[in-house]
């Protein structure tokens, strides 16, 4: 995990206290709980998009980084179906998709290692795989075959 040391939006240094907006690829897996179910995401991996020293700055830095995108704020859903927040298609939640989040931490640092406590998370949008060109599928598709 690369810490960053200033905000992405206003350039102050940051705290301990700071907002990420990241970009995940996961799938969901569905337990049976009695009669229902309990939601799992299994994170592939994780992007630290952007870091923030505030939710006043976050606030401007993820709707610019979503509209950068051509992402609508439709927040997180746990599915197992959900419409794709860029094209409007339909997402799979069980196959891998990209996941976009925001999340208030606190970072606590040792010599040897950094953790983060969350103090709040908002599911943003989810985006099918068609609409993700950078890759981030490909290289999550290929590790997974590279393990089974």
């Amino acid at each position: 995990m690369i810490m960053k040391k200033e905000c992405d939006l206003c350039h102050q240094p940051l705290t301990d206290y700071q907002v990420l907006f990241d970009r995940r690829i996961e799938r969901m897996e569905y337990l049976p709980m009695g009669d229902d179910f309990q939601a799992v995401a299994m994170v592939l991996s994780c992007d630290g998009i952007a870091c923030y020293c505030s939710t006043d700055c976050s606030a401007v830095g993820v709707q610019k980084g979503l509209q950068e995108r051509g992402i609508s704020k439709t927040g997180g859903s746990i599915g197992p179906l959900t419409s794709c927040a860029k094209c409007g298609g339909l997402v799979d939640m069980t196959r891998p998709h990209a996941h976009y989040l925001e999340m208030e931490v606190i970072v606590h640092k040792t010599p040897t290692q950094t953790s983060l406590t969350v103090l709040y998370d908002e599911g943003l949008a989810d985006v099918c795989i068609n609409c993700e060109p950078d890759g981030a599928f490909l290289a999550v598709t290929q590790q997974a075959a590279a393990l089974a």
